[in-house]
Formats: structure tokens, C-alpha cells, sequence
């Protein structure tokens, strides 16, 4: 019997650019106890919230969450996030590698207006690949 073959068409790709209006910075540990916890477990993590420029499906906010990630993990993938969300605002994750973790984290700390920059898939059932996604304190053209 054959089997039906998968449709191969590739997403349109959204560029969006928006100013982050507010960074929080987050950090979770958690000991060794027990069967379950063997080893202590602990992540860092900052949400960057703001608008972007144009709106999607009539959505103009974001909340996208920064993770670091060491960089054997990240290599290979094709992508450097997921838009997880696009309901009352565009929800996504990023993972970033040790260093550029720490300038995000830095720029957070600035005080300054800080511009992003995000190419995605479109979403589908409110899910996306991000595909590029930087931040700078000069607006991006």
C-alpha cells in the first residue's frame, strides 16, 4: 500500500521589528532531593515586552522569553525559536547561546529604548518557527 505523501510547500516568512518596553529577569534553582531530583536543576530566562511596528492577525504586542542554551545544542537547527502563541499577544520563545545571553542581559540592564528584529513562519494553529531574531539600541532599517 502506498503511503500518502507529506506536503513539502514551505510557510511565508514574517519580518517584524518592534521597540522592548519592558525586560524582566528571572532565575529558578532547584536542590537535589530525593528520587526524582537527583541533580540540582537551575535556569535563567528574560522577557522582553514591547510592540511591534505593524500588526498581525490585528496584534501588535509581544512577549518573547530568552533562554540560554550551550552552544552544541543550537548548531544545527534551522531555527532559533518557536512563536508559541498569537492570541491577546505574540508569545515566543528564543534559545540564545551562552554569549549572546549575556549581551541580552546587558541591554536589558541599559535603560535605554532597545529595537528587535524577528523573522518567523507564518503561524499555523498559532504556532511558528522563528527563524532570526536580533536586538540592538540603534533602530534597525
Amino acid at each position: 500500500m502506498a503511503t500518502k505523501r507529506r506536503s513539502t510547500k514551505k510557510r511565508q516568512l514574517l519580518a517584524h521589528k518592534g521597540t522592548i518596553s519592558r525586560w524582566e529577569v528571572h532565575v529558578f534553582s532547584h536542590g537535589a532531593w530525593g528520587r526524582n531530583y537527583e541533580e540540582r536543576v537551575g535556569r535563567a530566562g528574560i522577557n522582553a515586552r514591547g510592540d511591534f511596528e505593524g500588526a498581525l492577525n490585528g496584534i501588535t504586542s509581544f512577549d518573547i522569553l530568552l533562554v540560554r542554551r550551550p552552544l552544541k545544542e543550537l548548531q544545527a537547527d534551522d531555527r532559533v525559536g518557536w512563536v508559541l502563541s498569537v492570541k491577546t499577544e505574540i508569545s515566543g520563545i528564543v534559545d540564545l547561546t551562552e554569549d549572546e545571553f549575556d549581551v541580552a542581559l546587558a541591554l536589558a540592564t541599559l535603560g535605554r529604548p532597545v529595537h528587535l528584529h524577528m523573522a518567523f513562519d507564518q503561524p499555523r494553529y498559532g504556532s511558528g518557527a522563528i527563524r532570526s531574531f536580533s536586538i540592538s539600541t540603534d533602530p534597525m532599517e
